[in-house]
């Protein structure tokens, strides 16, 4: 359907928020987007169980961390408070306003690229200094910087928005064109994953092509035996002809045969998770951290308590619900590939520490959460008909 100017101006802004990713003062933009978000889009739409949650979770979340230790930065508490709520009701007017699949599958198609263009021109940038493989996991843009593990965790979490797109190869209703079209933006997303030897983002593309095989198949033995002998076939290939540079495997090697942050331990996060998941219990109103827990709803609870968790928890449990209505629906290229794209990023924020790791990131998973909430609100009214 045609746009009003308010949606127009409501676009511009989301896409100039992505745009400007990795800009110092993107958290303006993403609290101006949010600010518009509530403003332009009805107030009386796209209310149910999960917004309503993500309501009182913003709220009490800044509420316990306002008591705890004051506002901070300023737009960064305005916008946690604004933002969660805000993409997850624009996830769900998207899909009001594209109501043809191949639109939907577009729209994330140019979302995904938008928003990691940025850091893939840092990583190409970073490349043609440092060569294929930066071992140091230390961009250009971090030299200087205090926290530069935050910041490989940053490009960790905006890679996996990407790495989901592998899903793309397995559907049959776009042309083998818009298939490389799609297909760029896992490319690009597994360069950077690569060249900062990220384990995790390994981790998700190899869940994300598995979980399509499956989804695609419908189960199928044959079809299913046929896909994975031919997937064996082209790793016997690369490895037999050496396609994978051996710095790539050497870094990962050397990253494994670290003793403190092997594959075994997760990386040094099970004794994180441990700690936190017990301070869940007997700390109702949050705890200092020593470190990040590196789970989303983990960190959450530190900061927010349990005032902030619970109602997180029945949003989260709710989507899940809603992931798997989907995925018993009929199969679609917007389906498969909105699916994917939940699952690498869901997995992502289950091993890192999401909002203060990229608050933006954490938004646009609220608005992937609308979306998929919408796709299976779909299957109810074809029912209905």
């Amino acid at each position: 359907m045609s746009l009003t100017l308010k949606y127009k101006i409501l676009l511009f802004l989301f896409f100039i928020t992505m745009i400007t990713s990795l800009w110092p003062n993107n958290i303006y933009l993403l609290f101006l987007f949010s600010v518009a978000s509530w403003i332009l889009l009805p107030y009386n739409k796209w209310w149910d169980g999960i917004s309503i949650s993500l309501f009182f979770f913003s709220f009490f979340y800044c509420l316990v961390h306002f008591i705890n230790k004051g506002t901070g930065s300023g737009f960064i508490f305005l916008s946690t408070l604004t933002a969660p709520v805000s993409f997850y009701r624009f996830g769900r007017w998207i899909m009001t306003w594209l109501v043809d699949d191949r639109k939907r599958s577009f729209f994330l198609f140019y979302f995904a690229l938008s928003y990691f263009f940025p850091v893939f021109l840092l990583t190409l940038q970073d490349i043609f200094l440092v060569g294929l493989v930066n071992d140091t996991r230390i961009m250009l843009s971090d030299i200087g910087k205090e926290d530069t593990t935050l910041a490989a965790t940053l490009y960790g979490l905006m890679a996996s928005v990407g790495v989901g797109f592998i899903s793309i190869l397995f559907t049959s209703s776009l042309k083998k064109i818009e298939k490389l079209l799609f297909s760029i933006i896992t490319i690009i997303s597994m360069l950077t994953v690569v060249h900062l030897v990220n384990r995790t983002g390994i981790v998700l593309f190899i869940a994300c092509l598995i979980f399509s095989v499956f989804y695609s198949t419908r189960l199928r033995p044959i079809k299913m035996l046929a896909i994975f002998l031919f997937l064996l076939f082209v790793v016997f290939i690369v490895f037999q002809f050496g396609i994978i540079s051996q710095d790539i495997l050497d870094a990962y090697l050397q990253r494994e045969d670290s003793t403190t942050a092997n594959a075994a331990e997760f990386g040094g996060r099970s004794d994180l998770w441990n700690i936190a998941f017990m301070n869940v219990f007997i700390s109702p109103f949050g705890w200092v951290r020593e470190r990040y827990a590196h789970n989303l709803w983990l960190d959450l609870a530190a900061i927010g308590g349990w005032f902030a968790l619970f109602p997180f928890l029945a949003a989260s449990f709710a989507v899940i619900k809603n992931f798997f209505k989907v995925l018993i629906m009929e199969e679609s290229s917007f389906r498969i590939l909105l699916l994917s794209m939940f699952l690498s990023m869901f997995l992502n924020s289950m091993v890192e520490p999401v909002i203060e790791g990229s608050l933006l990131f954490f938004v646009l998973f609220m608005m992937i959460w609308g979306m998929l909430k919408s796709v299976s609100r779909e299957d109810v009214v074809i029912y209905q008909n």
